[in-house]
């Protein structure tokens, strides 16, 4: 779950002994590696622009995922302008940024 502050958090639930039918919630961060898998999927990829955007967001070259991928680099190409087109970027910088920046205090600097 994201909190208004925009922290995320795991919840972990389990039932309590007891007749009440209580239940015990545990929270804790969630690391953006732990995020990486919602946030893709929150933008509508679909499986192969999934397996791009993880090799992407892991620094891997247009060559490079086309080899792993076992596709051809313009292929590959048309699937990162996808993957830009649907999270809102312009640049696999800025994809990693949202896929994986931490929520960082901004100490006071101005906005990007």
């Amino acid at each position: 779950m994201c909190t208004p502050d925009g922290q995320w958090l795991a919840l972990h639930a389990s039932p309590l002994d007891g007749r009440d039918g209580g239940v015990a919630v545990v929270t804790s961060p969630v690391s953006s590696v732990q995020r990486l898998p919602l946030a893709i999927l929150a933008h509508g990829l679909s499986p192969r622009e999934q397996q791009v955007a993880l090799y992407a967001v892991r620094g891997a070259s247009t060559k490079e995922i086309a080899a792993l991928l076992h596709l051809t680099v313009p292929t590959v190409q048309q699937h990162v302008t996808a993957i830009l087109h649907k999270t809102g970027v312009r640049s696999r910088r800025e994809l990693v940024a949202l896929l994986m920046a931490d929520r960082l205090p901004t100490l006071g600097l101005p906005p990007a």
